[in-house]
């Protein structure tokens, strides 16, 4: 039956997903234990992703909140607030508790706007727990991000340099780099135009088609960041659309589980979800850029395509 079979591929792409989230919370120096993630890791996606599966594993926002008491200060609240407008909208109720830690118990002024609604006895209680991560891991390869941001400020330009020395040599568009970052074009392209001002990137322009690029040497960085090899840079992956959709399907699964529908409701509803986030799946190169065209409600194709999800996930992580 078609709820086998949506069953079967929310729990692969579930297992998956939390897998990732535990590396990448050994990585930026959560009480994780396993290896640290290969691949640079996104902190405002690594949180948001983690409440959206607290009710899966409930442990992910345990570690979340003691990360948080000494590295919410690298947070970008900004960029927080942009990201989780893909997320589910139920992740709403969990945002208040996560805005009291990094207020009162980190002691960041940023997230008070946040609090609002929030039992103070919660937050009193995550006050009296012990802590069990001393300090954000910056020296990791995958916590790139959160080391610019330590030496250069929370920022765009921050999140900017992260990100292209994650494409190594490779180029990227703004509208590119505003997807990747998830700051607005404007303030991207005013980051950009400074950054190659001060020679730190390469704004490269195609003649004659006059497409503007931005690129940088990962060579000049080596010495820097005190890399063995340019290999050692953590590559970008583009968890934000990712892991966003991850989210939001595995909420859909589980209300559908929770409810009785007919094999072809339950295909189409699928097909919708899938082709309203198609990007997600042509970039990471599970389907063709001009295919497949229309996606037949068939919950064995739909699976197939969750499973690639699901395989690329465990391979990039």
């Amino acid at each position: 039956m078609s709820s086998d079979i949506l069953h079967r591929t929310a729990a692969n792409l579930k297992e998956a997903v939390v897998n990732l989230l535990w590396r990448q919370w050994a990585a930026v120096g959560g009480a994780a234990p396993t290896v640290p993630a290969h691949a640079l890791v996104d902190p405002e996606i690594l949180v948001l992703t983690s409440v959206a599966l607290r009710e899966a594993e409930p442990r992910l926002q345990v570690v979340m909140e003691d990360w948080l008491r000494v590295g919410a200060s690298l947070l970008s609240v900004q960029r927080f607030n942009n990201i989780r407008k893909g997320f589910p909208e139920d992740i709403a109720e969990a945002i208040p508790r996560i805005a009291f830690v990094a207020e009162h118990v980190a002691k960041d002024a940023r997230w008070k706007k946040l609090t609002l609604g929030i039992d103070h006895s919660l937050g009193d209680q995550s006050r009296q727990e012990k802590p069990r991560t001393a300090a954000p891991s910056l020296l990791d390869p995958a916590a790139l991000m959160l080391r610019l941001r330590s030496a250069f400020g929370v920022s765009v330009k921050s999140d900017l340099l992260a990100t292209m020395l994650g494409l190594g040599d490779r180029s990227a568009s703004l509208s590119e780099l505003a997807l990747a970052t998830q700051y607005n074009k404007s303030a991207v392209g005013r980051a950009l135009g400074d950054l190659a001002a001060a020679r730190m990137i390469y704004r490269n322009q195609d003649f004659p088609t006059g497409h503007v690029s931005y690129s940088l040497s990962p060579v000049r960085w080596k010495d820097v960041l005190t890399l063995d090899s340019v290999n050692n840079l953590a590559p970008s992956r583009g968890w934000v659309e990712v892991l966003s959709y991850a989210a939001k399907f595995l909420r859909w699964a589980a209300e559908r589980e929770r409810s009785s529908t007919t094999d072809y409701v339950l295909g189409t509803t699928w097909r919708t979800l899938a082709e309203e986030s198609w990007p997600v799946f042509v970039r990471t190169r599970i389907v063709n850029e001009y295919g497949p065209g229309p996606i037949a409600p068939d919950p064995n194709v739909l699976a197939e395509y969750h499973e690639r999800l699901t395989w690329w996930i465990g391979e990039n992580a």
